[in-house]
């Protein structure tokens, strides 16, 4: 008799659970919303932005974008640049231009260890990028393989930027991130201030990929500049097997 009540204990302790499982998720929320990382407000809908703030986000609408490198006001045709010279890669994903408040909150991720800002950032990408005229039909890529850091710079830095963001973009993706498939050899010297020719030879065998890659590919980095960072990864990953390969980015700035 008593594993009978047990039994039905237990049971009615799972039933209780189910029931009251969504309010228990939603309650933080609800007692402390997500508050706006630009101003402090309240957040809109779940999200670290407010509504007086939102309409000040700067946006590359993509589905007018080039789709080779992702300039902006192409009318999604590819544009001339990339007619004459194509990019190592096949297709660009880049949804901000890197001006405020986006320009601001990479840097405070990037240098002064800001989570709530790469948060932001992410969200905003993954609405953009699920907004695309084509986000049903193209086909996701097999994996993301941000782009590498040196140990020396990781050991400076303390992290990769592009992995922590993608471990917030992926999971929501159901795309698996290549962590280690791509390692930084050589310590570069800091590419700001150079050339775009220079930049390119700054990093002529800057990388290696350890094992074959799948066919379809994204490359995932915080900013775009030249793009010359990610012409020598798209080479490298091409070289080990990737046939289809994408750059995603969360922004892109005006000299490229």
């Amino acid at each position: 008799m008593l594993g009978a009540r047990t039994f039905l204990s237990t049971k009615a302790r799972q039933a209780w659970k189910r029931l009251l499982r969504p309010y228990v998720t939603r309650a933080p929320r609800f007692l402390f919303p997500p508050a706006c990382v630009l101003c402090g407000k309240p957040g809109q809908d779940d999200q670290l932005l407010c509504a007086d703030c939102a309409p000040d986000w700067p946006l590359i609408h993509l589905d007018q974008a080039c789709p080779r490198c992702g300039k902006p006001e192409t009318g999604g045709q590819t544009c001339g640049a990339c007619q004459a010279h194509p990019p190592p890669w096949d297709h660009a994903i880049v949804p901000f231009p890197y001006a405020p408040p986006v320009d601001d909150l990479l840097r405070q991720f990037k240098f002064h260890n800001r989570l709530a800002a790469g948060r932001l950032l992410t969200q905003r990408w993954l609405e953009a990028f699920n907004a695309r005229a084509d986000a049903t039909t193209r086909a996701l890529p097999d994996c993301i393989l941000p782009v590498p850091l040196h140990p020396k710079r990781i050991r400076e830095r303390g992290y990769n930027q592009s992995l922590e963001l993608l471990r917030t973009l992926a999971p929501v993706l159901g795309v698996s991130i290549c962590a280690k498939a791509a390692q930084r050899v050589r310590a570069t010297p800091a590419q700001m201030g150079l050339s775009a020719k220079d930049r390119q030879h700054n990093l002529d065998g800057a990388f290696v990929i350890h094992a074959p890659l799948p066919r379809h590919i994204a490359l995932f980095d915080d900013v775009i500049t030249t793009g010359s960072t990610l012409a020598e990864l798209s080479k490298t990953a091409r070289a080990a097997g990737a046939e289809v390969i994408e750059v995603w980015a969360i922004a892109r700035t005006a000299r490229h």
